[in-house]
């Protein structure tokens, strides 16, 4: 799985809370590199989503005017999704957004990797 390059989003309750994270390779030529990384510690809550992702969710073409899906699209597509307590299914709702709707026949930009987590307790 290629490092998620975004920052760490976390959704409570609808509302969009963003933890900027370090834009480090984790792999390739830097594994023989001393690279020090940021750490931080987040308070969850139950129902709290955590989402990462790498750049190719947000540089994918798409669209009516083969446009980047872009970091304000799918921050609105995570907020419309968030709520569902299935995660298998805003994975449904996602590819469908991002895939079907904006992707349609275009090749994929670069590697693209969204991870959701969903706080139970």
């Amino acid at each position: 799985m290629p490092a998620p390059t975004g920052p760490l989003w976390l959704i409570r309750q609808g509302e969009l809370l963003e933890y900027k994270t370090d834009k480090q390779p984790i792999g390739g030529e830097k594994l023989t590199e001393d690279v020090e990384f940021q750490i931080f510690t987040l308070e969850l809550e139950p129902e709290d989503r955590i989402y990462l992702f790498t750049d190719g969710i947000t540089d994918q073409f798409g669209g009516p005017q083969e446009k980047r899906f872009g970091t304000p699209r799918l921050r609105q597509t995570l907020l419309e999704i968030w709520a569902e307590p299935s995660m298998v299914k805003q994975r449904a709702l996602f590819n469908n957004r991002w895939k079907r709707e904006w992707m349609g026949d275009l090749p994929p930009t670069d590697d693209a990797t969204l991870v959701g987590l969903r706080i139970l307790e």
